[in-house]
């Protein structure tokens, strides 16, 4: 892998996330080519600059003039995308370095990660063509950029909301999976790419860019090759003003091997945790990047110390499933005070409820007062800095039947809490997928709220505060 230089990337990057005119090479109208599938999801995104497509036949698409050649194009574009069997991509970068194109996405699969001779001398070539041009490559074998503020996607079905999530990712199925997972959560993104077999340009020069598109933001890694020279080197600058998540790839003889298979990464062994650069969270599997990603993106500063961390649940036995994970992932669960805990036993008629950590409730959980009067004082107390309260929705609908409201106002109470001084973050199991337990989640979030489906995704995210 060559990387070109920092000021070659921030010159010609920002203008690739940014474009004003984009052809997609290898493009037609027969329904299973793939140029045609990025043509239907750059229409349905929405793209407003000017689309163009080569084919042999000059072919439209979708409303795209077709042309023979990329020299034949009205004006430069800022983005080729390669739709076009392997063997051909050589010549596709001279022909688009020949007509002024800077940077070039190469979707074509059937390189290194095929492991034999042939398709590694042909990556190699790539490589060469591209360098030699002075090109930009994003790829080979990946899905390229997402970016909903300049109308680019990679899939027709993406949700295009933006937000202050960068993503850079060496699988295009976790980006895809990690933009629809956020997409739920009511986060968005700023810029995705999708970088493949990172022949030229590898995690952290790309990362680096993205950064510079997304201020403040957080910026979630997946990267299956340790073999970057100075990738550490990278997030430990990226880490300085932001939050970065690393979801590590090959933790395996197994993985390593399939990483080899998906992108042709040697899949060297990574470091332990605690030698990666402070600031960087390191998680190992989608559910907990997304749940990090998703946790960070309201709190995109670089990390303090580790907030103390109370659990409220109505059952013990999810208390002490979500107690034991979290200890393990290293989240500090703190008492509350005595005070703290003699009030919400006061509250709890019949002194039912549990108050140390975690606060079990039970019945009284279905108490209004009682839930106020535990998360006042648990907001209260000193030695506290985060709640984490389970919410049990089919309890909460259930007396809602008998009282219309109670659940609409129950939520409210939720994120009264969440929004008066203390941090709050919701454990909201899917028990179901009816329209209800959705949009409540939907309406806690936009109340502020960080909403999680389960307790892993906390831990993950607590876990390197």
């Amino acid at each position: 892998m060559v990387e070109l230089t920092k000021e070659a990337l921030r010159a010609t990057l920002p203008r690739a996330f940014n474009p004003d005119h984009v052809v997609v090479v290898g493009a037609s109208n027969r329904s299973s080519n793939a140029g045609l599938a990025f043509v239907r999801a750059l229409r349905a995104a929405r793209y407003p600059g000017r689309l163009s497509v080569v084919n042999r036949n000059a072919e439209n698409v979708l409303g795209a003039t077709g042309y023979v050649d990329l020299r034949d194009l009205p004006s430069v574009p800022d983005l080729a995308i390669l739709a076009v069997p392997a063997p051909l991509v050589p010549e596709a970068i001279e022909a688009a370095a020949a007509a002024g194109i800077t940077t070039v996405h190469c979707f074509s699969g059937g390189f290194a990660e095929r492991a034999d001779l042939a398709s590694v001398a042909l990556q190699r070539k790539v490589i060469e063509v591209a360098n030699d041009a002075g090109v930009v490559l994003i790829g080979p074998n990946c899905m390229g950029i997402y970016r909903p503020v300049s109308g680019l996607a990679f899939r027709a079905d993406q949700p295009m909301l933006a937000g202050n999530v960068g993503l850079v990712s060496q699988s295009g199925g976790v980006a895809i999976a990690a933009v629809h997972q956020l997409a739920a959560r009511g986060i968005g993104i700023s810029t995705a790419v999708s970088f493949g077999n990172a022949a030229q340009l590898g995690a952290g020069a790309i990362a680096t860019a993205v950064a510079g598109e997304l201020g403040q933001g957080v910026i979630g890694l997946y990267v299956e090759s340790a073999n970057e020279p100075d990738l550490m080197d990278q997030l430990g600058s990226l880490a300085q003003d932001r939050r970065v998540v690393l979801c590590v790839g090959p933790g395996s003889a197994m993985g390593r091997s399939a990483s080899a298979r998906h992108t042709g990464a040697p899949g060297g062994p990574w470091r332990e945790p605690d030698a990666f650069p402070a600031g960087v969270t390191v998680v190992e599997s989608v559910e907990a990047f997304v749940g990090a990603l998703a946790w960070f993106s309201g709190d995109p500063c670089p990390p303090g110390p580790p907030p103390a961390s109370v659990f409220v649940t109505i059952s013990g036995g999810y208390g002490v499933l979500a107690a034991s994970e979290l200890e393990r992932a290293g989240v500090d669960l703190v008492e509350p005070s005595p005070a703290t805990r003699a009030t919400i036993e006061a509250a709890a008629p019949g002194g039912l409820a549990v108050a140390n950590n975690p606060v079990d409730l039970g019945v009284s959980y279905l108490s209004r007062k009682v839930v106020a009067r535990t998360l006042a004082a648990l907001r209260q107390d000193p030695g506290v800095d985060l709640t984490i309260f389970h919410l049990v929705w089919d309890h909460l609908i259930d007396v809602d039947a008998a009282a219309p409201g109670y659940a609409d106002n129950y939520l409210s109470l939720v994120a009264e809490h969440a929004n008066a001084g203390t941090d709050t973050a919701v454990y909201f199991p899917r028990l179901t997928d009816n329209m209800s337990e959705n949009d409540a989640r939907r309406r806690l979030r936009e109340r502020g709220v960080r909403v999680f489906e389960n307790v892993s995704e906390v831990a993950a995210a607590l876990s390197t505060q």
